[in-house]
């Protein structure tokens, strides 16, 4: 954690030139996860939390594919995107069966993430996103294995069948941050 808010706060002066409002606190939270994993262990708070990360993911990759000039990240971007967006009938099905929204709509500290990220100079923006992708996809691997591991049969299926593409998404991030400068993660440990 130290190290994310350190990096956070080294990118202040970068971020200031760019036009938008940022705060520590906002630029904090990007790099923690704070999601509660009790959450995850009804169908309703696991779809919820689902649903807001999926819209969540779904943003980010589309900024980092108008953003990025490196065809790794797009190609990376580009992946997350559409294994996301063939889940979501799956996710949107489930999300029927327990009457919980979906799509959801981004959270407000989800937008102001999103915000944040949108608004980070170009010098930056790779070595963000992937940072801001890597806290997010492990996150998720968090959630959807809090979720296989005790939640109803059905939702457990879909969470640990989830799971692989997700290690993946995360696997990938981690050697795409460590090609844009990167070294704060370490391998996700189940």
């Amino acid at each position: 954690m130290k190290k994310r808010v350190l990096l956070a706060a080294a990118l202040l002066p970068l971020l200031s030139g760019c036009g938008g409002t940022f705060s520590t606190g906002s630029l904090g939270h990007m790099f923690s996860g704070s999601s509660n994993i009790s959450d995850y262990n009804t169908p309703q708070g696991f779809l919820v939390q689902a649903a807001a990360a999926r819209a969540k993911q779904e943003a980010t990759a589309e900024i980092a594919l108008k953003r990025t000039h490196n065809p790794q990240l797009r190609a990376y971007a580009q992946h997350v995107l559409n294994d996301a967006k063939a889940d979501d009938p799956a996710l949107a099905a489930l999300s029927k069966t327990y009457n919980v929204k979906f799509p959801a709509p981004i959270t407000p500290e989800d937008q102001d993430e999103i915000d944040t990220l949108n608004g980070v100079a170009p010098a930056v923006f790779d070595k963000f996103y992937m940072d801001a992708s890597m806290n997010d996809e492990r996150d998720m691997l968090d959630m959807y294995t809090a979720a296989a591991n005790r939640n109803a049969a059905d939702v457990a299926q879909y969470a640990q069948g989830q799971r692989v593409k997700l290690r993946s998404h995360f696997d990938d991030a981690v050697r795409l941050d460590a090609l844009v400068g990167g070294q704060l993660y370490e391998p996700y440990n189940e």
